[in-house]
């Protein structure tokens, strides 16, 4: 991946290049069907990336390039701002705390880190994934990560507090 690329997406987010590097440089994979759109989103983001910077890349770097764990949290955040006017760049910074990815990981630890969201191998009630939750009885493994989300947002109080309003 291009590093420009990169640099364009660290500077919308307040978490250390160490951490990010690793999320950047790590390929994004789904177990959850609905997961693949989290993939597909990418896309978006690419484009987004060609219209700021005005930058030619290579053929097929939109679409044929696998998408990074960075790019598919980034983007879902960017959709998390959308949705809940909740800045892309708290979305992420809440995200990161919840996978529990901190500087006094070895880089090593932050691989493991990353494959235990990307394989689900977090607790069920998503603790260890990106939104874990106080309430559930579903299983958050076997959940895409949209649902998860929505869950999350109910479960940290957000839909009631905006119902009150």
């Amino acid at each position: 991946m291009d590093r420009a690329y990169f640099e364009w997406i660290a500077d919308r987010v307040d978490i250390h290049e160490k951490i990010l590097m690793e999320m950047f440089v790590m390929p994004f994979a789904w177990t959850v069907l609905g997961d693949k759109n989290r993939a597909y989103d990418v896309k978006d983001l690419r484009l987004e990336y060609i219209h700021d910077t005005g930058r030619v890349m290579p053929e097929g770097w939109v679409d044929q390039q696998p998408s990074s764990v960075l790019e598919v949290i980034y983007r879902f955040c960017e959709t998390a701002d959308f949705e809940t006017d909740i800045e892309a760049r708290d979305w992420f910074t809440t995200v990161v705390n919840n996978l529990d990815l901190t500087l006094d990981l070895s880089d090593r630890d932050i691989r493991e880190v990353l494959q235990r969201f990307i394989w689900r191998e977090y607790d069920p009630d998503g603790t260890g994934g990106l939104f874990p939750l106080r309430h559930t009885v579903q299983d958050q493994r076997k959940v895409e990560i949209w649902y998860q989300f929505q869950a999350y947002l109910h479960d940290i109080g957000w839909v009631d507090a905006l119902l009150q309003d």
